[in-house]
């Protein structure tokens, strides 16, 4: 026997192999195989010698045996390709193969062992399947988990997008209400055109002329009983006509204090020209001079009442409110000067609905006094009696005056932003000045000299434009006229006198 395995080799000393038992051997192998085809056992398979020794080879010999010795080297020779078959056993198909001499010679399958066939193919096609479907559940569970990860950072970034989205609508609505504060300050959108602010001026100039003069026709003498007494026990050399004295009758006598004191309120707010005119003409005669103190009477007490910060109201408060809006004018922009100026007093006014009503009784009850004044200075009486029968007639009227201009007052504080609607009164002993003044008698004298009272309100706009849009002084506010200011001047008296 050679050393290498599953090869067998023959003796040289036996003699060669006779017909019978090669055949004898072939038909063992094929009867092996059909048996083992046939239970379909893999041990039958890998088990050649149970059934190689089940044979006896007498049975498929059919030539006579001549010697003896051939059935026991026949014998050796089944034992060797036996031996040949042990050490292959583990390869069926290698020992079929090398026995058999064609594949035409193998029987045909049982219908069992077609249904083991099918039943493997369909069990491999099967495990091929779930092959496939293990892998694409992989797969699946690999793109699962892929798109877990990706949702999650999807999820991750909504919710920063989320956040950012939040604190941008926050951003956006504080920047939305900042515009909204910056809009109101630098709006310059006016309620009111400035062509019906110098309408509403001119209504208050009416309706204080038409007071005026009703007022310096409307109060008899106060001494005209003592008058009348007088003229008819005439003193010699002396004519006293009948009616209305003037007050040439007081200067006979002298002024009596209450006159004397109201003489001295005239000369501080009209000068000592006004208050010669009161006290030396005839009044009864010409009431002109008296209609005119009457006009600038009430014409200073509403342009003052304008003026302040709210209408009417005066105090520490007032003034410090008046020179902090003064300051803001001067040095910041016109809008947001005038916007603030508009908060203020809208709140001024929200936390004390009353203001106006007692501002405009308050105005009317200045106006009134300063009324008993002047007539008292022109000779017409008393200032306190004056001062009951003026309450009792014009009242009403005055009131009415103080009522238009405090609405004028809230116009231009809450509803002007463009710029700073001033009313406009002249001073008297100013020097008359052409650009910003109108002379009544225009016309009838020389333009000029001193003011001796205004009789209409003016009007003026302030506006600080700074120095292109910025460096905003007292010097950058620009000052214009809207409407000039009626005046008297002094010289009156010789044109009257003409």
């Amino acid at each position: 026997m050679d050393g290498r395995r599953g090869v067998g080799v023959i003796p040289v000393m036996y003699p060669p192999l006779s017909l019978s038992s090669t055949l004898a051997n072939t038909l063992q192998l094929f009867s092996l195989r059909q048996r083992t085809a046939s239970a379909g056992d893999p041990r039958a398979r890998s088990s050649p010698r149970a059934s190689w020794f089940s044979f006896s080879p007498s049975q498929f010999d059919s030539e006579p045996d001549d010697d003896g010795d051939d059935h026991e080297a026949t014998t050796d020779r089944a034992d060797t390709v036996t031996d040949t078959d042990t050490d292959t056993d583990t390869d069926r198909d290698t020992v079929t193969n090398t026995v058999s001499p064609s594949h035409a010679l193998d029987p045909p399958l049982s219908p069992s062992a077609k249904e083991i066939a099918r039943l493997r193919a369909e069990l491999k096609l099967t495990r091929d399947k779930q092959h496939a479907l293990q892998t694409a559940l992989r797969e699946a569970h690999t793109q699962v988990r892929t798109k877990d990860i990706l949702l999650d950072q999807i999820r991750a970034r909504a919710r920063a997008l989320e956040s950012d989205a939040l604190d941008a609508r926050r951003a956006a609505d504080e920047r939305r209400q900042e515009v909204k504060s910056m809009e109101r300050f630098l709006t310059k959108t006016d309620r009111w055109a400035g062509s019906d602010l110098v309408q509403t001026v001119k209504d208050i100039n009416s309706e204080i002329l038409q007071f005026a003069a009703a007022a310096s026709e409307g109060f008899p003498a106060p001494s005209q009983s003592q008058s009348q007494a007088s003229a008819s026990t005439p003193a010699s050399g002396s004519t006293v006509r009948s009616g209305r004295p003037g007050p040439s009758n007081g200067a006979q006598n002298g002024p009596t204090p209450g006159r004397r004191k109201a003489l001295e309120r005239v000369a501080a707010r009209f000068g000592t020209k006004m208050r010669q005119c009161l006290e030396k003409r005839d009044h009864a005669q010409d009431p002109t001079l008296l209609q005119y103190a009457l006009q600038a009477c009430v014409c200073q007490c509403i342009s003052h009442a304008m003026a302040s910060f709210c209408f009417g109201s005066t105090g520490k408060l007032e003034s410090h409110l008046s020179k902090i809006y003064q300051h803001m004018h001067s040095s910041e922009p016109q809008p947001t000067s005038s916007r603030w100026r508009a908060l203020t007093h809208q709140h001024i006014r929200a936390l004390s609905p009353n203001i106006d009503t007692l501002a405009v009784s308050e105005v009317t009850d200045t106006c009134l006094r300063g009324v008993a004044n002047v007539l008292s200075a022109g000779g017409f009486g008393e200032v306190d009696d004056l001062l009951g029968r003026a309450a009792t007639k014009y009242t009403t009227q005055l009131r009415r005056v103080a009522e238009l201009a405090n609405r004028f007052a809230l116009v231009i504080r809450e509803g002007t932003m463009s710029t700073d609607f001033q009313a406009l009164f002249v001073e008297s002993v100013r020097e008359f000045s052409p650009a910003t003044m109108e002379n009544v008698y225009d016309g009838y004298g020389p333009s000029k000299g001193r003011v001796l009272c205004t009789t209409e309100i003016g009007l003026q706009c302030l506006t600080n434009r700074g120095r292109d849009g910025k460096d905003f002084s007292a010097q950058t506010i620009e000052r214009r006229v809207v409407l000039k200011p009626r005046v008297v001047l002094e010289n009156i008296v010789q044109v009257m006198d003409r």
